[in-house]
Order: structure tokens, then C-alpha cells, then sequence
């Protein structure tokens, strides 16, 4: 078993912290089944949808998911944060 180190974040950590900034609370089991099975989308779709911050129900969830993956993406690309 790997022991993470103080600040050491994984994928799943990171795309909470994204999400967070669009929902009223993350489901992280829900995350974890996305990033190790990214087929499961539309369950992190549906999961987005009904936790919209108010502010932001007019964008689509599969926007949301496409702007943290590129948010994380480029970040670990250019060697921000490393995943």
C-alpha cells in the first residue's frame, strides 16, 4: 500500500477540487468510478446535474466534466500539479 505524503494529490483529489467549484457537495465514490472507468460519465453526469450550485445550472454537466479534465490535464502538462 502506498502511503501518500502531506501533499500529494491524486487525480480523484483533483477532480473533486474541481467540481467543487461547480456543485453543492462532491460524491467522491462517484468520482473514483469515473476516473478508473471513464465509461461511467453518465452516472457523474446525472450525479452533476442534481448538484448544481444555482448559480451554475445553466451549463451542461458534460461541459463541467470536459473543463475539470482539461483543467487537470494542462495543469499536469505544464507541470503544475503532478498526478
Amino acid at each position: 500500500m502506498k502511503i501518500k505524503k502531506f501533499n500529494e494529490k491524486t487525480k480523484v483529489d483533483y477532480f473533486v477540487i474541481g467540481l467543487s467549484a461547480f456543485l453543492k457537495n462532491v460524491d467522491r465514490k462517484i468520482v473514483e468510478n469515473y476516473i478508473n472507468d471513464p465509461d461511467t460519465y453518465e452516472k457523474l453526469g446525472d450525479y452533476i446535474g442534481l448538484n448544481l450550485k444555482p448559480e451554475f445550472e445553466w451549463v451542461t454537466a458534460l461541459g463541467i466534466i470536459e473543463a475539470v479534465e482539461l483543467i487537470i490535464n494542462d495543469a499536469s502538462e505544464n507541470t503544475n500539479i503532478k498526478i
